[in-house]
C-alpha cells in the first residue's frame, strides 16, 4: 500500500495532522523550557484539581461530539420507512473526528501522568525533571490544540 493509498482511508490524514501537533508542540515546549530544577508548589493540589478539572471538560466535550456525530449518522436512514439501512458516516468527517479522538488520547494520557508525577514528587521531591515536565506540558497543549483544530476541520466539513 502506497503512502498516497493510505491517505485516502478514512481518517488517516487526520491522525497524521494530531501527530504532526504533537511533534510541533513538543519542539516549541524543549525550546521554551529553561534547563530547572522542576518542582512543584507547596499549594499545587489546587492546581492539579484546576488542571484535571480543565481537562475533563475538554475531554467531554470531544467525547459527546464524537458520540453525537456517530449517531446522527447512524440513526438517519438512506430511505424512509422501517427497515431502512443506516447512513455512513460521511468521509470528511473521518479526519476531525480522528483529531477529535487523539485530544481524548492525549488528554487522558496528560492526566494520568500529571497525578503520577505529583505523586512521585510528594515521595522524593528531585523525581521531576525536565523530561516530565515537558511531556506534561506537550500531552496538554497537544490536547487543547487537537481540540480547537478538531472542531474548526470539523466546522469546516460540515459548512462544505
Amino acid at each position: 500500500m502506497h503512502l498516497y493509498s493510505a491517505i485516502l482511508i478514512p481518517g488517516v490524514p487526520g491522525i497524521l495532522v494530531s501527530l504532526a501537533v504533537f511533534l510541533i508542540v513538543v519542539v516549541l515546549v524543549c525550546l521554551r523550557t529553561p534547563a530547572g530544577p522542576f518542582d512543584f508548589d507547596p499549594d499545587f493540589d489546587k492546581q492539579l484539581t484546576a488542571y484535571l478539572d480543565i481537562a475533563k471538560f475538554v475531554l467531554g466535550i470531544a467525547s459527546g461530539s464524537i458520540v453525537l456525530i456517530v449517531s446522527a449518522s447512524t440513526l438517519r436512514a438512506n430511505s424512509p420507512g422501517p427497515g431502512a439501512a443506516p447512513q455512513k458516516l460521511p468521509f470528511a468527517y473521518a479526519s476531525p473526528m480522528a483529531i477529535l479522538v487523539m485530544t481524548i488520547v492525549y488528554g487522558v494520557i496528560f492526566m494520568a501522568f500529571i497525578a503520577l508525577d505529583f505523586e512521585a514528587f510528594k515521595a522524593d521531591n528531585k523525581s521531576y525533571s525536565r523530561p516530565k515536565y515537558v511531556l506534561n506540558q506537550t500531552l496538554a497543549f497537544s490536547s487543547l490544540s487537537c481540540f480547537c483544530l478538531g472542531y474548526a476541520w470539523l466546522a469546516y466539513a460540515a459548512i462544505r
